[in-house]
C-alpha cells in the first residue's frame, strides 16, 4: 500500500502497518508480516486471505504491551523449549523474568526492540529441558521512552 509525501511528512511512517478488517468483530487487526518501507513510500505485507486492507500507524497511545498480546506457546509446555510471545506498540526494552512457585527467579531475558518492531509479533525462546515440572510465573516488562508496562502470567511445564 503506497502513501504520499504529505503522509510521510506528518506521520511516523516507521510505525505504519497493514491492517485487515475483521468483519466478525468489526475491528481492524494488524497483519503480522507487515513492514514499512519509508524510502519507497509504501507498507507491504504477505496476506493469507482476501478482505479489506488499510495502511495505518500502529500503537499510538495506550500501553506498550497488553495482557491479551502476551502468551506462551505451548502452555502447558512439554519438550525442550517454550516461546514467550508478545506484541509491542512502540520501541521498548523488554525483560522477561521467570519465577518458580517459591518466588525464586530461575531465568531472565532482555531484548531491545526499535520503532520498526511496533505491531509485529515477537518471540523469545526458553530452553526448559533442565527445568523441573511445575507451575512458573513469568513477568514481561516493557520499558519505553515515556512509560513502563508489565504483564504477569502463569506457565505450566510438564515433563
Amino acid at each position: 500500500i503506497g502513501y504520499d509525501a504529505w503522509t510521510a511528512a506528518n506521520l511516523p511512517v516507521k510505525k505504519m502497518r497493514v491492517f485487515w478488517l475483521d468483519e466478525t468483530a468489526n475491528v481492524w487487526r494488524v497483519v503480522g508480516t507487515s513492514k514499512a518501507d519509508p524510502a519507497g513510500n509504501q507498507v507491504t505485507a504477505d496476506v493469507p486471505h482476501f478482505t479489506r486492507f488499510r495502511a495505518m500507524v500502529y500503537g499510538t497511545g495506550g500501553p506498550l504491551i497488553s495482557e491479551e498480546e502476551v502468551y506462551t506457546v505451548p502452555n502447558p509446555a512439554r519438550g525442550d523449549s517454550v516461546l514467550f510471545k508478545f506484541r509491542l506498540t512502540d520501541a521498548a526494552d523488554v525483560t522477561i523474568r521467570i519465577y518458580n512457585v517459591a518466588g525464586e527467579q530461575v531465568e531472565e531475558f532482555t531484548r531491545s526492540y526499535g520503532e520498526t518492531d511496533a505491531g509485529l509479533p515477537r518471540s523469545v525462546p526458553w530452553t526448559i529441558s533442565a527445568v523441573a515440572s511445575g507451575v512458573y510465573v513469568y513477568r514481561v516488562e516493557a520499558v519505553g521512552k515515556t512509560r513502563t508496562d508489565a504483564v504477569t502470567k502463569k506457565l505450566a511445564v510438564i515433563k
